[in-house]
């Protein structure tokens, strides 16, 4: 842990104050990366029929799931607040999988979903700290990010012509992975809604947030989706025309 880290936690542990949430924003940003990667499907540059490329959905990913580790540090400090001195501890743990599961122990509960909270937490880091590298595992997909092709959350990418090289990169573009991150997150945050019983509610009356994906297209809806808008799947991909637009793409 860095000095300044140490610094923040033990500000922290010193005594949380009452603030405004903070994960609200985050939600919202996380939002309406959401939203716009749902839209992009009109664009009709790769398409199937249930998942599309966006460029606003690796956004989506490491927005949501900053916004949750936000989220459990307030409850935690809510928890400090009224009277749960020994749960400050936990506001120091590193990784959102592990701090949920500590969390949930210390409420006396079982945690079940970190094995997609631990892959959530590995596509935000190959995001937030993307490297263009060659990879030499299959399909040029990190073997801990291996689980997501068994999910079919990644974009499907066909061998796409030489210039593009690794194609990393544009396997994350996928709106079906930007909801899938939106779905671990409020399930993780259900998980401690049902034993957290002692703030007064605070946890749940924020924990409605995480609801808001479900205003947007689920991947087994696009079909829908497309009758709605009058779209069509193009029988191939166009790759002189995507790549021309994430290199010229405006806000």
């Amino acid at each position: 842990m860095t000095t300044k880290r140490k610094r923040r936690n033990q500000q922290f542990q010193d005594g949380p104050m009452p603030s405004n949430s903070l994960c609200v924003d985050l939600l919202q940003s996380a939002f309406q990366l959401l939203v716009a990667a749902e839209r992009e499907r009109k664009d009709l540059m790769h398409m199937s029929t249930h998942n599309h490329h966006s460029a606003n959905a690796p956004g989506a990913v490491v927005m949501v799931t900053t916004a949750f580790d936000v989220w459990m540090n307030e409850v935690i400090a809510a928890l400090s607040i009224t009277g749960d001195d020994a749960v400050r501890a936990l506001a120091a743990v590193d990784g959102i999988a592990e701090k949920h599961s500590q969390l949930l122990r210390h409420l006396g509960s079982a945690p079940s979903a970190q094995a997609d909270l631990q892959l959530l937490a590995d596509v935000r880091n190959e995001v937030v700290h993307h490297l263009p590298r060659a990879i030499r595992d299959p399909g040029d997909l990190p073997s801990r990010l291996e689980p997501l092709r068994e999910k079919a959350v990644l974009l499907e990418v066909d061998h796409p012509p030489s210039p593009w090289g690794t194609v990393l990169a544009l396997q994350l573009c996928s709106y079906r992975l930007a909801h899938w991150a939106w779905l671990v997150v409020h399930g993780a945050v259900q998980e401690i809604v049902r034993a957290e019983t002692s703030t007064g509610g605070f946890a749940v009356i924020l924990a409605s947030n995480f609801d808001w994906f479900r205003n947007v297209t689920p991947p087994e809806q696009l079909p829908q989706y497309d009758a709605k808008h009058g779209l069509k799947v193009p029988l191939r991909v166009d790759w002189d025309r995507l790549r021309e637009q994430m290199l010229t793409r405006k806000p």
